[in-house]
């Protein structure tokens, strides 16, 4: 007869196995998609809290000149280290949501 113990153990690996079974991987995304990606989450989260016509306004903001600001937009450049800090310190968009789009928009602070 078996214990207790191993009977959970066999019903956690059923589950693992079913888990594996049925489970989709999610797609990993190449360099200029996941590029793509963050540039459209960027555009979006600017037009949303910022305006339309914001994305000068939003560079300025964050310390970019407005052409690299359109390159990543456009999803030509990633944004570096330090143009993350800023976007997260002073836009006050979560860089993680904006780097893996799970998660808030907006870090703290937000005003909106």
């Amino acid at each position: 007869m078996k214990t207790l113990d191993e009977k959970v153990a066999e019903k956690m690996t059923n589950r693992l196995e079913l888990m594996k079974k049925f489970a989709k991987p999610k797609p990993v995304l190449s360099k200029s998609e996941w590029q793509a990606e963050v540039g459209k989450r960027l555009r979006d989260e600017i037009k949303r809290s910022f305006g339309v016509r914001a994305e000068r306004k939003f560079a300025q903001r964050v310390g970019l000149p407005q052409g690299c600001l359109s390159q990543i937009l456009n999803g030509k450049f990633s944004p570096s280290a330090w143009t993350l800090f800023n976007i997260q310190t002073k836009a006050f968009i979560n860089i993680s949501w904006l780097l893996t789009g799970q998660g808030e928009r907006r870090g703290l602070n937000a005003k909106t």
